[in-house]
């Protein structure tokens, strides 16, 4: 199967799924650094094993939406998650953000 598949193989990680939607959201690169430095935060705290990849991409794309100032009701058209479990993540985003020793 793998010769089928050319050893084509991906994990689905938020990193994918944040790829997406920053083509669909037409996100800058200035921007999408930013929300890879949120995925990554999210890599070091154990609160967001209980969130799934897409969740965890879909907080980050809306944070950055809401940064950049644009209308965020928008993702919610293109993906089908629960908008509270969302903002559970995003609140867990927003903790770690305020406690980042550096």
């Amino acid at each position: 199967m793998m010769k089928i598949l050319k050893f084509e193989v991906t994990f689905p990680s938020s990193l994918k799924y944040y790829d997406i939607l920053r083509l669909e959201f037409k996100i800058e690169d200035s921007w999408y650094d930013i929300g890879l430095f949120l995925l990554e935060l999210s890599l070091l705290d154990c609160r967001f094993s209980k969130y799934s990849q897409a969740v965890i991409a879909t907080s980050v794309c809306f944070m950055i939406l809401k940064f950049k100032g644009e209308p965020v009701n928008q993702i919610f058209d293109y993906v089908y998650i629960q908008k509270d479990l969302i903002f559970k993540c995003i609140i867990d985003l927003c903790f770690l953000i305020e406690y980042i020793e550096g």
